[in-house]
């Protein structure tokens, strides 16, 4: 008997983040059982809903994308939407992705068992960083996790403290759920990357090179990124950092402030990993707050395949213990690491090895874990 299942995102327009965290787990959960069938079921912003649409189709054909009935704060409406289609969705399953998806499919699919994939702290994101700001659902916010959280059926967590969030902000007390970090691909293919980024790294190839990959959210302490490598660059003239991010006044005048030992660019998502792979360092400096010391980075995971030692920040995730533990890199704590030497070539084959043994979706941990999510 064939096993359906429906994989649900509610709000989600198509991005590298998404790419990655859906459209590839997708089509991973796919390949775990010849008898399992995932189909991606995705309601997106009525704004550009025909671009975005194609975008997603185009990276899975049998995906089913609908545009969202009424702006973010009413997103109840959007249960209408849910109970017209209700009738055409055989599967025995939801894994709903964010708190609002979890909390349409509890109200409409009463007979469906529903998993809430938890990809952070939600209030807390929005109680530090704002990011719900105008949306009309401020005030909801609390309620909508919290529902999500214990009405649930089944719960995916990225990181073990993520579950201790859920027992102290919610009273959280089940023992039905599965901690799955954020993944990656075990075969990362090396793409060509632009030539500015090649010059660059050509003409530092013998310098210790530094990078960050990565958005300029809030949360991802650009102020932190930026005092550890004017350290790093003043101290020694034999280093040199290549950040792939988006530009923010601080990034463009810390690159002014070295113009021949820092580029600040972007590169395509499928670039990364072969701009990366050329480096030493990854960096995660992140400030202490709830959002981060629940998080999932992906690009730990990222680094690490690339070979990378990760330079971390206290108290992320699960992945600062990790990182000390496993001597993948250090945390830091102090920001007085100077002069640091280019990474051995076993250094960077121990840290590819553990990125498959414990974040590659191939990892037999992995593998078992989402097993008991459709099981």
């Amino acid at each position: 008997m064939q096993n359906k299942i429906t994989y649900f995102t509610f709000n989600d327009p198509p991005s590298g983040v998404y790419n990655s965290q859906v459209i590839e787990v997708v089509k991973y959960l796919n390949t775990l059982d010849s008898k399992l069938t995932v189909q991606l079921l995705a309601i997106i912003s009525p704004r550009g809903f025909r671009t975005n649409r194609a975008k997603i189709k185009q990276l899975n054909q049998q995906a089913v994308v609908l545009p969202a009935l009424a702006p973010l704060k009413y997103w109840q409406q959007n249960k209408l939407l849910l109970w017209l289609i209700k009738p055409f969705l055989t599967t025995r399953k939801i894994i709903c992705r964010g708190p609002m998806a979890t909390c349409l499919a509890i109200d409409v699919f009463k007979n469906k068992s529903v998993v809430y994939d938890g990809r952070g702290a939600v209030f807390a994101e929005h109680e530090e960083y704002a990011v719900f700001e105008g949306s009309g659902i401020e005030n909801q916010l609390f309620a909508i996790e919290e529902k999500a959280v214990l009405k649930s059926h089944f719960r995916i967590a990225v990181t073990l403290q993520l579950t201790e969030y859920w027992k102290e902000k919610f009273g959280y007390a089940s023992n039905q759920h599965v901690v799955i970090p954020c993944t990656v691909s075990q075969s990362k293919r090396l793409s060509p990357i632009p030539d500015e980024v090649k010059s660059f790294i050509e003409a530092n190839k013998n310098k210790t090179l530094f990078t960050f990959a990565g958005g300029n959210g809030k949360w991802q302490g650009i102020d932190l990124l930026v005092s550890f490598l004017t350290q790093q660059l003043q101290a020694n003239k034999q280093a040199a950092a290549l950040l792939l991010c988006p530009a923010t006044d601080e990034l463009l005048n810390f690159q002014r402030q070295f113009p021949k030992q820092v580029l600040l660019t972007t590169v395509e998502p499928d670039q990364v990993h072969t701009a990366i792979s050329l480096c030493d360092y990854g960096l995660l400096l992140r400030h202490q707050t709830i959002t981060n010391s629940v998080a999932s980075p992906v690009k730990v995971a990222e680094y690490l395949m690339a070979g990378l030692k990760v330079i971390i920040s206290p108290n992320i995730g699960d992945y600062s213990s990790f990182i000390q533990q496993e001597n993948c890199g250090w945390v830091d704590r102090d920001n007085d690491h100077v002069a640091l030497k280019k990474i051995t070539r076993e250094k960077r084959q121990h840290n590819q090895a553990m990125a498959q043994k414990y974040f590659s979706k191939n990892s037999t941990t992995v593998i078992s874990a989402y097993k008991k999510v459709y099981g």
